[in-house]
């Protein structure tokens, strides 16, 4: 059986990417809640647009970047490379869209598809806190300091939004 090793660098971007879409995610949600709310419809969009936009500008930049750092034009294959390694920012926004989207074919609420598309963001965000601090070799104790530091930024959107929400 063949085991395919995963770059640490790659599998450690991959992860920094994923934490990005899913706050920015959380972020939009957050807004969208914040300015009075929008039909299930009109939010999935902004968080699919936002998150499509917010790909787009972070490989913009990763590409500016690129050429800062090495005085050169990017070429063709760069520039796939640096789409292609930033589209877990898109992947964080598929299980709101998906709950945004069932809310608006009346599968279930929108307030139910807010929450669950909060709780999910949370749980995205703990389970990387988590998996990066394994793959850095620490011990349980750290582990969960990891996973409950990291779910935390996400659950302080959530809660900034309802206090203003409130």
């Amino acid at each position: 059986m063949l085991h395919h090793q995963v770059d640490p660098i790659e599998r450690a971007h991959w992860m920094t990417e994923l934490v990005y879409g899913t706050l920015t995610a959380l972020i939009a949600l957050a807004g969208i809640e914040i300015a009075g709310g929008a039909s299930p419809t009109g939010a999935g969009a902004i968080v699919l647009v936002g998150a499509a936009a917010t790909w787009v500008a972070h490989s913009y930049a990763a590409l500016l970047g690129g050429r800062a750092a090495t005085g050169h034009p990017m070429s063709t294959a760069q520039v796939g490379h640096a789409f292609r390694r930033a589209w877990p920012i898109l992947l964080a926004a598929i299980p709101s869209v998906v709950a945004l989207a069932g809310a608006s074919l009346g599968l279930w609420s929108p307030g139910a598809a807010l929450t669950f598309s909060n709780l999910a963001g949370i749980a995205v965000l703990g389970g990387a806190g988590y998996l990066a601090a394994r793959a850095g070799g620490a011990d349980l104790g750290s582990q969960l300091v990891s996973t409950v530091v990291t779910a935390s930024f996400g659950v302080a959107i959530v809660l900034v939004e309802r206090l203003i929400h409130s």
